[in-house]
């Protein structure tokens, strides 16, 4: 080796120490151009080996497609001279920056040439990028350094309405970006001042008139900073671009609404469309079918809906619904539905159930082994998206709807699932109404035998309450012609010779020239005064025993019952109302009885200057009254042995009719007895 060739190898290892830090490619060349090294990472990159070069031709290593402005650079290097260019391989495409300078050795002679090499196509790309971006999008640069400060170009100034191309940060924010946002922006900043970093930050400025770019009232500009603090918290450089996003923001919001309108269409459309289905005369077998498949289609996946058995123990029918016919087979063999009866229910399923929240596939990790530890068995091959949600009404869970979606679809949004539990809604009201009707079927069909047994008891006992009232009837006529054929002519006899035997007596005295004897006719007076209170008692029986003659009404039958019943008494009796009364005859019968009954009372408890008998035809009722002035009480329930109350009670109620007494001390006793009109 010569002293040249020792000269070069210094200067190649330095060289090489210096690509490897830099990266690109070196290429070092004597003067005949023969490749003396070869080295670096772009070498390495392209393929190439930088051993197998050396000692090869330059102009058999870069081929004919060499570009002849590349040969005659490096012939310039040897020559002495420096030679720069960029190319653009004809293999790869890719642009080069060729950097070629002479070697020297000892005493400043040529030895050689050294090239660097480096690939400016990703550089170039990415200017290209922000050319293209900054004619998209109008945007701006602002930088700061420690040495020149601040500086705006003039899309900056144009964006944001400045005139002074080095306002300083803060500045600029007071002067440009509008109130409301000021805030946000002053806090971001300062973070920045302090820390240092990235952020990008949207705010809103108002152009200023006469602006060429985009003129308005209103911009908003997405601004990304980079900031970067010394060891000492000085500001050392900052690099921000603003770019005008207001087309942008405009053209997100306006797809924002479309979104919404269509969603809310859908929305309206699924909700009135699944009103009429479940207020249809369908089955609830049919409206489960019919909504599942309609979930299917508005969501475009499958569906399975399940309806919970009454008592919650478990899920009792269910249809499932997806477009692809084998798809659907396989849900329903693993939702174990194909027959319409659902598969057991797992602890997952009975968690919506019992929480009434659903459980959404995307909001859990791994969520198909966390199925499977649920569930006791795996999710189906092919399945990707799963969504089970409550079936409810007015929050009470009735069924299951599952929704969900295969390999290479997307998963469920907010909105699908908002739609999805409109459906399941819909269905929930379905169940509970269905479950109304087969109730309200039910209870009619046992009122309906109910009142079957009711009429039958009724009739019955109608039967024998006038067998009772006929055999009463004949038994009171009897007994009162009994009392009056015997006892009273009894009574009236004894009187009569007791009295008789009083005068007899007084007679026998007078002849014997001896005085009366008065005691003797004191006892048969009184003997007489008893008899004669009999008598009278037993004609009141037989006013209560006798039956009334109803020919002339029920009006002038009481008033006979209360003429009888008060005679040779002080009280004053009164009896009024209409001729005709919308009572039937057993009403009627009813009526008399018992406010024989309360007169009789009235007559032997109440020493009554007044007995008040009234019946009046209201609106809605038949009101019959006994009202007297009498002692009254303060207890009139039933005592033991008396069982005339009880009895009135009971008359009234087997009649339709309702009784009340109402009795006070010194005040008097009022009996009403009230029936409804007929319909």
């Amino acid at each position: 080796m010569t002293d040249s060739d020792g000269g070069l190898g210094q200067e190649l290892r330095s060289l090489r120490l210096a690509q490897d830090m830099s990266g690109g490619a070196t290429f070092v060349v004597d003067l005949g151009l023969r490749m003396v090294s070869a080295s670096g990472p772009d070498l390495a990159a392209a393929g190439m080996d930088g051993d197998a070069l050396r000692g090869q031709q330059l102009t058999d290593i870069l081929g004919p497609s060499a570009p002849t402005a590349l040969l005659e650079a490096y012939g310039s290097a040897v020559a002495g001279r420096d030679a720069d260019l960029e190319f653009v391989d004809q293999v790869s495409g890719r642009l080069f920056r060729v950097e070629i300078r002479p070697l020297r050795g000892v005493g400043e002679t040529v030895i050689g040439a050294v090239a660097r090499s480096t690939d400016l196509s990703a550089m170039r790309a990415k200017e290209a990028q922000l050319e293209h971006a900054a004619a998209l999008n109008v945007m701006g640069v602002s930088t700061y350094d420690v040495r020149s400060g601040w500086h705006h170009d003039q899309c900056t100034m144009d964006l944001l309405g400045l005139d002074d191309p080095t306002v300083e940060a803060a500045e600029l924010i007071e002067q440009a970006v509008l109130p409301e946002d000021r805030e946000g922006l002053v806090a971001s900043w300062r973070l920045l001042r302090v820390d240092g970093g990235r952020a990008t930050v949207t705010y809103r400025v108002r152009s200023r008139p006469g602006a060429d770019v985009r003129p308005g009232s209103e911009r908003r500009i997405q601004c990304t900073i980079d900031v970067v603090i010394g060891q000492e918290g000085q500001l050392l450089r900052v690099v921000s671009t603003q770019i005008d996003v207001t087309a942008a923001s405009r053209a997100a919001a306006e797809i924002e609404r479309a979104r919404q309108r269509v969603h809310a269409d859908r929305l309206t459309m699924v909700r009135d469309f699944s009103a009429v289905l479940t207020s249809a005369h369908l089955s609830i077998g049919d409206i489960i079918e019919t909504v599942s498949d309609l979930a299917a289609v508005a969501l475009g996946g499958g569906t399975s809906l399940a309806e919970l058995s009454a008592d919650g123990s478990g899920l009792v029918r269910s249809a499932v619904s997806h477009q692809d016919g084998a798809t659907k087979e396989t849900m329903a063999r693993w939702f174990g539905s194909a027959t319409g009866v659902p598969g057991p229910m797992g602890p997952l399923r009975q968690r919506v159930i019992e929480t009434g929240r659903a459980w959404n596939s995307n909001d859990v990790p791994d969520w198909r082994q966390a199925f499977e530890a649920e569930e006791g068995r795996p999710p189906f091959a092919g399945l990707r998206h799963l969504v089970i949600l409550p079936v409810c009404d007015r929050a009470r869970v009735v069924g299951l709807l599952a929704i969900l979606r295969t390999d290479g679809s997307e998963p469920f949004v907010e909105a699908d699932i908002d739609l999805a539990q409109i459906l399941a809604d819909r269905a929930g009201a379905a169940i509970i109404s269905d479950r109304a009707v087969v109730s309200e079927i039910y209870e009619r069909e046992r009122r309906r035998v109910e009142s079957l047994l009711l009429d039958d008891a009724r009739s019955q006992r109608r039967g024998l309450v006038e067998r009772l009232s006929a055999t009463e009837s004949r038994e009171r006529r009897l007994l009162a012609e009994a009392v009056h054929d015997e006892p009273i002519q009894l009574i009236a006899a004894a009187r009569l010779r007791v009295m008789a035997l009083g005068r007899r007596l007084d007679k026998e005295a007078a002849a014997e020239g001896g005085p009366a004897r008065q005691p003797t006719h004191d006892e048969t007076a009184r003997i007489g005064t008893i008899l004669e209170t009999a008598m009278e008692r037993l004609r009141l029986l037989i006013v209560a025993l006798s039956p009334q003659d109803f020919e002339d009404g029920l009006v002038a039958a009481l008033g006979e019952v209360a003429d009888g019943t008060f005679r040779g008494t002080q009280t004053v009796v009164t009896c009024t109302g209409p001729e005709a009364l919308p009572l039937t005859a057993e009403q009627q019968q009813a009526a008399l009885l018992i406010l024989r009954e309360a007169l009789v009372n009235a007559r032997q408890h109440a020493n009554a200057v007044q007995v008040v008998v009234q019946v009046q035809v209201e609106p809605t009722q038949t009101v019959l009254s006994v009202v007297d002035d009498g002692v009254g009480s303060a207890d009139i329930g039933p005592r033991k042995g008396h069982l005339g109350m009880v009895s009135m009670r009971a008359r009234a109620e087997d009649a339709g009719g309702q009784l009340t007494v109402e009795s006070a001390v010194a005040v008097g006793t009022t009996v009403v007895l009230t029936f409804p009109l007929p319909d």
